[in-house]
């Protein structure tokens, strides 16, 4: 069965289509955009030779397709850390976007306490209702995604109050595993981020904080 996948860092945008397999998939064609012929050659070489591409200049943008032999991979991931390992060759600029550094100037910009050392990013944020907190701790698991965990703690008003907060929250976090601590008179939930983009970590955050009327 074939599927599509897109991805977008900073300017560049990454389309593909597989063809899922028992063991993983099968790289099928995948768009660049935007991105120049000579791009497209440097890429290839990198990426896979016997890639064959095609440029649409109204969109600047390339089409590659695997000819010869089928290319296989795990996971979206495994396919998305390959192309970014090659595009970095080409705008080195896109690795800012996976500095715990540079995310955590940006959360400190947007009044997150943070604390960043090596490989790990620790962040903070006051909740806006009855006095409740965030608390995140991110560690680099490898060059673009990081595991971490996530501690919400909050005061409901009731019981009532605190089962209604806690299904909004899971809701939040569907896909990520949590634990609820305790449920009231005070509201403690962990829940536990593996291989989330570390470019994806404001993104992650900032769900979080519109969803619970962050400060």
């Amino acid at each position: 069965m074939e599927f599509s996948w897109s991805y977008t860092i900073d300017d560049v945008s990454i389309e593909a289509v597989f063809k899922r397999i028992k063991d993983g998939m099968i790289l099928l064609r995948f768009t660049i955009s935007p991105l120049y012929p000579y791009e497209a050659e440097i890429l290839k070489d990198f990426i896979y030779s016997q890639l064959e591409w095609s440029y649409m200049k109204k969109q600047n943008s390339v089409v590659f397709v695997p000819r010869e032999a089928e290319l296989r991979f795990g996971s979206t991931d495994e396919f998305l850390f390959k192309i970014l390992d090659a595009l970095l060759l080409l705008r080195p600029e896109i690795a800012q976007a996976f500095s715990l550094k540079s995310i955590g100037e940006n959360l400190l910009r947007n009044d997150w306490l943070v604390w960043v050392e090596n490989d790990m990013l620790e962040a903070r944020k006051i909740l806006s209702k009855k006095g409740g907190r965030i608390h995140v701790e991110f560690t680099k698991k490898s060059r673009y995604s990081c595991n971490g965990k996530l501690t919400i703690r909050y005061h409901p008003i009731s019981f009532e109050d605190a089962k209604k907060l806690l299904l909004e929250l899971r809701k939040t976090l569907t896909g990520y595993e949590c634990m609820t601590v305790s449920l009231y008179p005070i509201l403690d939930i962990e829940c536990k981020v593996k291989g989330l983009l570390c470019c994806k970590i404001k993104k992650f955050l900032n769900n979080i904080v519109k969803k619970w009327k962050v400060d």
